[in-house]
């Protein structure tokens, strides 16, 4: 018996010739919909192995499969594609895109043995790092990161590792994590910044004070006036007023004790009111605005060696001299003498004068000049590619930087280097 379809389902599942998305919540069918696209897709001729179907976990791609196998065995004119199902693309989006880089391994220079890393040795291996981060800071007895411990830790310093590691899983979401990271100080600590912090903390006590006021409708309904009228007294710094100093007058102040026998009503409203003046008096910590925003300035210094701490060294990955580059090579000394560089080598563009690629040309492993190659990419109309490997060499050789590589080919590459001569270089893995 064939399943009743939606008008919108039966639109996912036969929609071709363009792009399209299926959103919906869970348990409305997106699986069995698009259980029944792939069928669709079969019974019009085209091969089980021609589609490419991936998930975000191995369960999810073994639940389609599996959901695909049960449709094709209803289906006798699709025994064949049931035969092949097995060999079918099918699985997650990580592994798919592994199976790509394993293929094609020789182009993009890395080993056909590269793998997934779980994220369980890259915790263990930031742990690792941080450690080492955390001794050199504890050796060097610096004072802003002595301050920072002492202020935020009692027995270890556990808060503040969790808190480093915190801060960098939330910066590897963003795209933007380098720019993020040299403006985050600047944009926090701005005066519009203090004073937007200031009015969302002032935002939040005035919405628990409308809680507050929404309650005492019910309340006057299910008391007396005269219990009543206390209640109203009591917490008259904070419904009748807008100003800040007003509200602390609460802090202190005891709730009016309630009549004898009261209702079950009157006791779960006392205690809801009861609950949000506690949260109130949490947030009024301050005398003032003004001290609030004081304090938060107080932590421009915390937040300075945190950034400093996770920030120890700079990462280049590709930085080719092309147009718009934000990358100069001429200030890497000075870079680096701020910060370690390391730098991941995609290709040999940083070890000659201007291919990224030398091909049969072994001029780089000397002097590079009379390019044959001017047209490979990053072309150029000019043969500047004596001028362009002496300033490599002398911005590289100046600099406190190191290589990094996923192939051994490149490894042996950078080895052979003039302009690399004497500096580190580690093959991943």
């Amino acid at each position: 018996m064939s399943r009743a379809w939606t008008e919108d389902q039966k639109l996912a599942i036969s929609k071709s010739g363009s792009n399209i998305i299926v959103s919906a919540g869970a348990g409305s069918g997106k699986t069995a919909v698009l259980t029944e696209r792939v069928t669709e897709k079969l019974r019009n001729g085209i091969n089980i192995r021609s589609l490419l179907i991936l998930t975000f976990t191995n369960a999810a791609a073994s639940e389609m499969k599996e959901r695909i196998r049960k449709a094709l065995s209803n289906e006798e004119n699709l025994k064949e594609e049931l035969e092949q199902l097995d060999s079918a693309y099918i699985t997650t989006f990580d592994s798919y895109a592994l199976s790509l880089v394993k293929k094609y391994h020789y182009i993009l220079n890395l080993p056909k043995e590269i793998k997934i890393t779980s994220s369980s040795v890259v915790s263990i291996k930031k742990e690792e790092i941080l450690d080492n981060l955390l001794n050199e800071y504890y050796e060097e007895k610096d004072e802003n990161f002595i301050k920072l411990i002492n202020s935020f830790c009692i027995k270890d310093d556990k808060n503040i590792r969790s808190a480093i590691i915190k801060y960098d899983n939330k910066l590897n979401l963003r795209t933007d994590k380098i720019e993020y990271l040299k403006s985050y100080i600047e944009n926090y600590y701005s005066i519009s910044n203090l004073n937007n912090l200031k009015d969302e903390y002032l935002t939040l006590i005035k919405e628990k004070i409308d809680s507050i006021k929404e309650l005492l409708k019910d309340l006057e309904l299910s008391c007396d006036n005269k219990y009543y009228e206390k209640v109203i007294t009591y917490l008259s710094p904070l419904i009748n007023n807008d100003e800040y100093h007003e509200w602390l007058k609460i802090k202190g102040e005891r709730f009016p004790t309630l009549p004898r026998n009261s209702e079950e009503e009157l006791k779960n409203i006392k205690s809801k009111i009861s609950d949000i003046i506690k949260e109130i008096s949490g947030l009024l910590i301050y005398q003032n605005t003004d001290e609030m925003v004081s304090e938060i300035n107080k932590t421009k210094d915390f937040m300075n060696t945190c950034q400093f701490i996770y920030a120890r060294l700079i990462h280049f990955h590709i930085i080719h001299n092309i147009p718009n580059n934000l990358i100069d090579l001429n200030y890497l000394p000075i870079m680096s003498k701020l910060k370690p560089i390391i730098w991941t080598l995609h290709d040999p563009w940083a070890l000659g004068g201007h291919c990224v690629h030398h091909f049969d040309c072994e001029k780089w492993k000397d002097h590079c000049y009379d390019c044959e190659y001017l047209d490979v990419p990053f072309a150029i109309n000019n043969d500047t590619s004596a001028l362009e490997f002496e300033l490599k060499k002398e911005a590289i050789q100046k600099s406190n930087i190191a290589a990094i590589v996923a192939s051994k080919w490149l490894e042996n590459q950078i080895i052979q280097s003039p302009i690399w001569k004497g500096k580190q270089i580690y093959r991943i893995p």
